[in-house]
């Protein structure tokens, strides 16, 4: 986790792997389809790898993870039930 945190890309390369799974579960379990359920997770891993540097040692990896995930499932949701107003939300 560490050495995500400075940068290495392998390291990060090993969490998207050992997490990749569960993150598309969850996605699925939100969402109840696999394209969508593929672009959050990909979306996921892409969030978690711009904000790694800044998290907290304190916090555990993995529920960070899904909080990312879940956030990403929630503005696809946000699209696909308001696809005029819901890409513009951040």
């Amino acid at each position: 986790m560490t050495a995500s945190q400075h940068g290495d890309l392998h390291a990060f390369t090993f969490l998207v792997q050992r997490y990749q799974q569960r993150v598309f579960s969850l996605s699925w379990y939100l969402l109840h389809n696999d394209e969508d359920a593929n672009e959050a997770t990909q979306q996921a891993f892409v969030c978690a790898w711009q904000e790694v540097p800044g998290l907290q040692r304190n916090v555990l990896f993995s529920r960070w993870l899904y909080r990312i995930t879940y956030s990403c499932c929630q503005k696809l949701l946000d699209v696909r039930l308001n696809p005029t107003t819901g890409s513009t939300k951040n």
